[in-house]
Parts: C-alpha cells; structure tokens; sequence
C-alpha cells in the first residue's frame, strides 16, 4: 500500500499494478470497499464518522472480538475468522441486492 507517480517518456507507455491476495477470490477486493466507503461515508458530519470509524474498527479491524455475548447467535457466523465461503457469498449477495437501489 503506497502512493507513487509515474511519468511517460516515450508514445507508448504502460503501467502496471497487480496486488497479490493471500485470501479466496470470494471474499471480494478490499478496493471496493474503499470506494463504497468513499461514496457513503466520506461526505458524512464529522461526528457521523467517528462512529461509524469506531465501529470499523471494532468489528473489522479487530482481530480480538472477545466481546461477542450483546450480538445474537444467527449475526456471529459474519464475525467468524476465517469468514465462511457460504458467508461471505451471503454477505456478498446482499451488498448487490442493496447497491442495486
């Protein structure tokens, strides 16, 4: 994950960028939700994103959810790690069913 620019010195030029994954191709690309991100939160008050930041980084960035008893048993299965092939499919599908509108 770094910045960086490129400069074209000749007609023909060509950039590639390729990012290895070490996780199944079913649990979508992290870019995305970058840019869905990007699209609903980044326009939010301030105060709207610190709490949706602080939920971020409890269930997505914590690899430690030791706290787990207030979410209701069928809600855990999204929290597993690793994240269920089937899981993950829901989840996806539900993102495009919501995307769609």
């Amino acid at each position: 994950m770094w910045w960086h620019q490129v400069e074209a010195k000749t007609g023909f030029n060509l950039l590639l960028t390729h990012w290895w994954r070490d996780t199944s191709a079913f649990y979508g690309r992290p870019d995305n939700a970058l840019e869905l991100a990007i699209l609903s939160l980044r326009s939010l008050p301030k105060a709207q994103r610190k709490a949706w930041q602080a939920l971020f980084n409890y269930y997505v960035f914590n690899d430690e959810l030791d706290s787990l008893e207030h979410i209701p048993e069928h809600a855990k299965a999204a929290l597993t790690l690793p994240l269920p092939e089937q899981q993950a499919l829901k989840l996806r599908a539900s993102l495009l069913n919501k995307l769609k509108r």
